[in-house]
């Protein structure tokens, strides 16, 4: 099982000293067997020393299963500590374009179902592995009361270990097909969260997506969940079956077909009704690590790599700082010279570009066009979030990895699809909290939000608030470029003014680079340029074609 060998593979050391101790289990179990039949032996006679082997055996049992379990249950806890960690640094170092084509809904399913899912598979690693070792240690002792018996013990319960294969093999499969119904399941579910003012305000699309899409596919993992674990149950029951049939095999070859195993018969009887509890519960520990795999193939499927990594190599992401391999710490310039960028493959989807401009320090640019022009793939290529596919990007005539750290830590982006963190800057200096209450007064926050917390309760703003937030942060991190992507859009007229005729000057002033994706025409004059995008092309526009025009009411806006 391939979650096995990711577990082996993590924590060697770890396993081998669980192992031994549960070896050292398996042991003290086959003793107290043979103890117990010595006893019920009537040619042995009581021994003063019966109680104190009793209770020093029962010791050694439960010290050794004991420190093996609680090793595995480090283990298991580390083990999924380490694959949240890992999971969130591969998503965060993962290409943008990568990431919006998994989905948010396969990785919300990866980050928690899939990881609660492996961390239970791990949990109950410790359970198997202590039932396993008093099977060991009870066949150990089988072996040493009758090899023949013993042989016929296996031999009988391997006939009817290749139905149980079936059986689990069948519910295995449809375990898989459970976190692919899963997959599905999640998509209905952010419609329904995402969705909710559609929904409520439509009844009838409220019907279509309860009746034609969520409820069918609800049942379908209702049915492969019955189904998956009734294999398992009817896997698990015939294990049990298997067990007492091997016992009625062994009394019927010694007291009917021969043999003088008479002797051994009691304890052999004793000892396998005593190991049925334990394959009983070693085979019902199977589906959560059925599951575990499962969930560990899921992982593997999002192409993050191997998660084989021990936690001293998860290291945090180092905070915005100047790197000392800046191409241009003082550039003046920054050109897209035949920059190009295709969502399809061979041409089939959107193209931005070829484009060819440069964009000088402390300009405010304006970046306008219709949707789907391609504006915001210009920002992200522009931002190193998208790699160019043709062309290069250069700073002061060199070309530069838009792909580092070190170029995109030159740009600081709101854009239109921002997201509003609770916490409002990674700034640590005496200084911010007297700029974000400045700027909270000044953008109408500072009633409902404290400088000084630190998690800002983003749920309680509305739409408008939240962006203004997210403003806030974007100028409390700096930066030398600043891209606002349609920030202005859910403004109403008195922050609209005051972000084109106050906020962005302040900006250009301070010698920063401003890019501005807007629709608001009656704001062109504030722009120290116009750059027009259509069809994935892009023009400057003249000083005629930039004329602003009025907007026909007031309240339209």
């Amino acid at each position: 099982m391939r979650l096995l060998r990711h577990v082996f593979e993590r924590a060697r050391t770890t396993l081998v000293v669980a192992s031994l101790a549960n070896l050292l289990n398996a042991a003290a179990s086959a003793a107290l067997l043979k103890w117990i039949h010595s006893m019920l032996s009537p040619n042995v006679t009581s021994s003063s020393l019966a109680p104190i082997t009793f209770s020093l055996v029962l010791v050694v049992i439960f010290a050794s299963g004991l420190c093996a379990q609680l090793a595995l249950i480090r283990m298991a806890a580390r083990a999924a500590y380490d694959v949240r960690i890992w999971l969130a640094h591969r998503i965060l170092a993962l290409p943008l374009a990568h990431l919006e084509r998994l989905g948010s809904e396969r990785i919300y399913a990866c980050l928690t179902q899939d990881v609660l899912t492996l961390s239970n598979a791990w949990t109950g690693l410790p359970i198997v592995a202590f039932h396993v070792a008093v099977l060991a240690g009870g066949c150990l002792y089988l072996i040493w009361l009758s090899w023949s018996l013993f042989a016929l013990l296996v031999a009988t319960l391997m006939l009817g270990l290749v139905s149980y294969q079936r059986l689990a093999k069948r519910g295995r499969t449809r375990m898989g097909a459970m976190r692919e119904a899963q997959d599905v399941l999640h998509k209905h579910f952010d419609a329904l969260v995402h969705g909710a003012k559609e929904l409520r305000s439509s009844a009838r699309r409220a019907h279509q997506l309860m009746r034609l899409d969520l409820e069918p596919d609800a049942r379908q993992l209702r049915e492969l969940h019955t189904s998956a674990f009734t294999s398992w149950a009817i896997g698990n029951n015939w294990g049990n079956v298997l067990t007492l049939a091997a016992v009625g095999v062994v009394f019927a070859y010694t007291k009917w077909i021969g043999g003088d195993h008479a002797s051994e018969l009691l304890g052999f009887v004793i000892a396998v009704l005593f190991l049925r509890a334990h394959i009983g519960a070693a085979l019902g520990a199977l589906p959560a690590l059925a599951q575990g795999d499962v969930a560990l193939r899921k992982i593997d499927a999002l192409g993050l790599g191997t998660p084989e990594v021990e936690s001293s190599d998860l290291n945090p992401i180092a905070p915005r700082a100047p790197c000392s391999d800046d191409p241009a710490p003082a550039w003046r310039t920054l050109s897209l010279a035949g920059v190009s960028y295709g969502y399809g493959a061979d041409g089939e989807g959107f193209e931005l570009g070829p484009v060819d401009l440069s964009l000088n320090r402390g300009e405010l640019i304006f970046v306008t066009g219709g949707n789907g022009s391609g504006k915001s793939t210009f920002v992200r290529v522009l931002a190193g979030l998208y790699a160019p596919k043709h062309g290069e990007i250069r700073l002061d005539g060199v070309p530069v990895d838009t792909g580092t750290e070190a170029y995109r830590s030159r740009f600081n982006v709101l854009f239109a699809d921002y997201h509003a963190f609770a916490r409002l800057t990674t700034r640590t200096d005496a200084d911010v909290e007297r700029e974000a209450s400045g700027h909270f007064e000044a953008l109408g926050l500072a009633r409902k939000l404290d400088p000084r917390a630190e998690h800002q309760p983003t749920h309680a703003l509305s739409s408008g608030e939240r962006r203004r937030l997210a403003l806030v942060s974007a100028y409390l991190e700096g930066g030398e470029i600043y891209v606002f992507d349609e920030w202005a859009a859910d403004q109403d007229p008195h922050y609209r003014a005051a972000f084109y005729h106050e906020m962005l000057p302040a900006l250009r002033a301070r010698g920063v680079t401003v890019i501005v994706v807007t629709h608001d025409d009656r704001y062109f004059d504030c722009a120290d340029r116009l750059l027009q995008f259509e069809e994935g092309r892009a023009r400057w526009q003249t000083a005629s074609e930039s004329t602003p025009r009025r907007p026909l009411r007031a309240s339209a806006q």
